[in-house]
């Protein structure tokens, strides 16, 4: 068998999807046996105007210099136009037709393969997950005909929009900077505000700084409150989201926990037990050592019932406070009673008393 260069070019030729043989017919004329690929394809619905496709259409063992068109029928066929490439520079390969082996050249015909290309012509967009099957009919020297089919499968471009971690409320604000003393509970450490403007968050996280989960909820509503540190220093604790497409994003809140003394409060006297109908005067003392003022409040809990009573929030200057409370305890029961002192950085502390109330 004799190979013949055509302009010193080589094109090895690759059937991409489907293979060769898919449809076949044989050429008479030349008694060469034709071969029409078929194809197997999957595009995005967001493919541009004018693309061509990756995969080709491949004609095998035509022979050279042929008048070849092919034509596009079926769904679809007004989306995409074929066009036949020209067959220069493509290795062609002389066959002999005698099926004595001693006879190589005799009543032989030079062959070579034809390529087509499918380009689209128009919008495929909201078409994603449909399928279109089309029928490709190749025509060569206006007498042989062979035919194979095209499938495309458009799929649906899937974007996702990451989600949005805040931290407050409603400032978008990456890393915001949030001031607080010793003692005093954090303020700001909100995370309700966060969202996903495609989807939902499904996972919340709030992560201290060595990466421990300290709240976890499976919606973005995992506010932290009641958080107070005893230390002063910055700490850096982390929002972290994740949306319903898997999506992450974060967000630290650097917090600046300054110096600060935390109120001492006592109760005169311990635990009492008295009668029903019976009142006890109350002596409690708050102090300040930095000389902040001080807010303080009493506040009864009938541990039975888990019903509470507090008084109105009183204030006092200089940094101390001495305070008297006389509570009637009218039915039976243990009740806690407690003396709360907080200072005007926010830091508090309570003292507290038990009282058996006994027929």
């Amino acid at each position: 068998m004799r190979k013949v260069l055509n302009s010193f070019l080589v094109i090895l030729i690759i059937s991409i999807l489907g293979g060769c043989g898919a449809d076949s017919s044989s050429d008479t004329t030349n008694s060469a046996k034709l071969t029409f690929n078929s194809l197997d394809v999957t595009i995005y619905d967001d493919i541009s105007l004018n693309s061509i496709l990756n995969e080709r259409l491949t004609i095998l063992n035509a022979p050279i210099n042929s008048d070849v068109s092919i034509s596009l029928s079926g769904d679809g066929s007004g989306d995409f136009r074929v066009d036949v490439l020209p067959n220069k520079s493509i290795e062609t390969t002389e066959i002999p037709v005698s099926s004595d082996p001693n006879v190589h050249y005799a009543n032989s015909v030079l062959t070579t393969s034809y390529f087509a290309t499918l380009t689209l012509i128009n919008s495929l967009q909201n078409r994603g997950g449909t399928t279109l099957s089309m029928n490709a009919i190749a025509t060569i020297d206006n007498s042989t005909t062979i035919s194979t089919t095209i499938t495309i499968h458009i799929q649906k471009r899937v974007t996702n929009t990451p989600p949005i971690a805040i931290i407050g409320v409603g400032v978008e604000d990456k890393e915001p900077n949030i001031t607080t003393w010793v003692g005093a509970e954090v303020k700001g450490l909100e995370s309700s505000y966060s969202y996903d403007t495609d989807g939902s968050i499904i996972l919340c996280r709030w992560l201290d700084e060595n990466d421990n989960a300290i709240k976890v909820s499976d919606s973005k509503d995992c506010d932290i409150s009641g958080l107070v540190f005893d230390s002063a220093g910055v700490y850096d604790y982390t929002l972290r989201v994740t949306d319903d497409d898997g999506e992450i994003d974060s967000n630290i809140a650097h917090i600046t926990v300054e110096d600060n003394s935390i109120p001492t409060v006592s109760i005169d006297g311990g635990d009492r037990v008295v009668e029903a109908n019976s009142s006890i005067l109350f002596v409690a003392k708050a102090i300040d050592s930095d000389g902040d003022d001080i807010d303080y409040w009493w506040r009864s809990i009938n541990i039975d019932t888990n019903t509470t009573a507090i008084t109105a929030i009183q204030q006092s200057s200089g940094g101390s406070v001495d305070s008297m409370f006389d509570y009637n305890f009218t039915t039976t029961g243990v009740y806690r009673v407690e003396f709360h002192a907080q200072d005007s950085r926010g830091a508090s502390a309570y003292s507290s008393v038990d009282v058996n109330v006994t027929n």
